[in-house]
This record gives structure tokens, sequence and C-alpha cells, in this order.
């Protein structure tokens, strides 16, 4: 159709070899004879059509799918949770030792300075120093004073006979 329109719109249609020119200007064609297309005279108004008070009505199954998605969904990820849960719990445990091992080395570190400085402190010659320095004597056999005279079970006659009875 097309093809015959555009044919048709070549400016020496209607002019063929047989027909007579007379010598007279050839009238110019500018709108071709084309057959009427069917229901060309039919015209179709369209009225503007106002949905804004228009709700769609509701899916009955709408709730049944998002509530199945919603499952599968809180099934997948409590899934993926478990199965990732035992390697975070496992990589945390390493974090965790290696903090201990590494506390554990510092601290047998300050044991063994602890245990020089003391060694040092109360090493005899030190102990020597310090004596001298506050005038202490090493107690010698008459340098020794008791502040009892008697046996041990006087001593204990007379601290139960001081000591009164709460009954």
């Amino acid at each position: 159709m097309a093809m015959s329109a555009a044919v048709l719109r070549r400016e020496d249609y209607g002019q063929t070899n047989y027909e007579p020119d007379y010598g007279l200007p050839r009238p110019r064609v500018t709108q071709p004879n084309v057959r009427a297309f069917p229901n060309e005279d039919i015209y179709f108004w369209r009225k503007p059509v106002d949905n804004s008070r228009v709700a769609r009505q509701g899916d009955p199954r709408i709730w049944e799918t998002c509530w199945r998605f919603f499952s599968a969904m809180t099934l997948m990820v409590v899934v993926a949770v478990g199965l990732l849960l035992p390697n975070a719990i496992n990589l945390l445990s390493g974090i965790q030792l290696h903090r201990l091992r590494t506390e554990n080395e510092r601290l047998h570190d300050q044991q063994r300075q602890l245990k020089l400085e003391q060694s040092r402190l109360l090493s005899p010659e030190r102990l020597e120093t310090l004596a001298s320095g506050y005038n202490m004597k090493n107690a010698g056999p008459g340098s020794v004073v008791h502040l009892r005279n008697g046996d041990s079970s006087e001593v204990a006659l007379n601290k139960s006979k001081a000591a009164p009875r709460g009954r």
C-alpha cells in the first residue's frame, strides 16, 4: 500500500505516452486519486477518564504469597547464619587464644623479672649492708632475753587463771 502511494505521488502521474499534448502546459497533479480507505469517514473521540477514585481490587492470595516469601527468606537467613556461625566462633576463639598466649608470655617475663629483683633484694650482702645502716647486730647466745621465766606449763596455768570464762 505504501508503495502504491509513493508511486501515485510522482509528478508525472497521469501522463502516459499515448495522450496527446497539444503543446499546452501540463497541469500539475498534487493529489493523486487514491482509493478511499474503509471506514475513513468514522472519527473516534476519546473522553478523558478520571481513575483517581478507582481502587484496585485486593488479591486474596497476596498475603499468602507474602508470608511464603517472608518465611522462605527467614529460613534462608537462619541457614546462612547456621553455616557461618561455627567459622565465626572459631575465628573469635583463635583471636582470644592468641591474646591469652601473648598475655601469658608477658606475665612469665614479668614473673622472671620479679624473681630476679627478689633474689637481688634478699642477697646476704645487701641484707648485711641494710643491717649495718640501721645499727642491727647479729644475735649471739648472750644477747637473747627471755621475757618469762619458768615452764611453759606454768605460763599456760597463769594464762588460764587470768582469762575469765564467759558462761
